[in-house]
């Protein structure tokens, strides 16, 4: 554990909202690729960390990439072991996060939220970047299995698009799933 002192005397640990991708997998697991965004805490070394310079938006849009079955099938077919190199990470390819955002894929920037910053934690990027429209911004949260399928389904098929696969090409990649 790190103290709070040396937390607060560090220079090397980002002190904001960053993109973390765990970079030790298994082959049992589901998934190789795993996002999410997390808060100004300091990460250790099997994980990788970065932030987008578009604040929270595309931070929030960069983790649905990462998390995105066409990403993870790109990164599963690059990975030798167990480990999720930085090599496989900067040579697989990402539609550009800053372009995603002026697409119409910019409004599922919601359910992005509804899946990622289901903690109290992020009280404050909800309030920044969304209207309750007087609900209580807990009630966004998406907590049920079957909510997060049905948003993670959505989202998936959102990038697939950018990434231009066609159906049969999405297809493919959906087969084993």
């Amino acid at each position: 554990l790190l103290g709070a002192s040396e937390y607060d005397k560090s220079n090397q640990i980002r002190k904001v909202f960053k993109v973390a991708i765990m970079r030790v997998s298994s082959a049992t697991n589901e998934r190789t690729a795993i996002a999410a965004l997390i808060p100004f805490f300091p990460a250790q070394h099997s994980v990788f960390t970065g932030v987008s310079s578009g604040g929270v938006v595309c931070n929030l849009f960069l983790t649905a990439l990462l998390n995105s079955i066409v990403f993870d099938f790109v990164v599963r077919r690059r990975c030798a072991g167990i480990n999720v190199t930085a090599t496989v990470l900067d040579e697989s390819p990402i539609p550009r996060v800053e372009t995603c955002i002026t697409t119409d894929a910019a409004s599922f920037i919601r359910p992005i939220a509804f899946l990622n910053l289901a903690h109290i934690v992020y009280a404050q990027q909800w309030l920044q970047v969304f209207r309750t429209e007087g609900r209580a911004w807990k009630s966004f949260w998406a907590v049920t299995k079957s909510e997060r399928l049905r948003l993670r389904s959505i989202l998936d098929a959102v990038v697939a698009d950018l990434y231009d696969l066609d159906l049969d090409d999405f297809a493919w990649i959906l087969r084993e799933c």
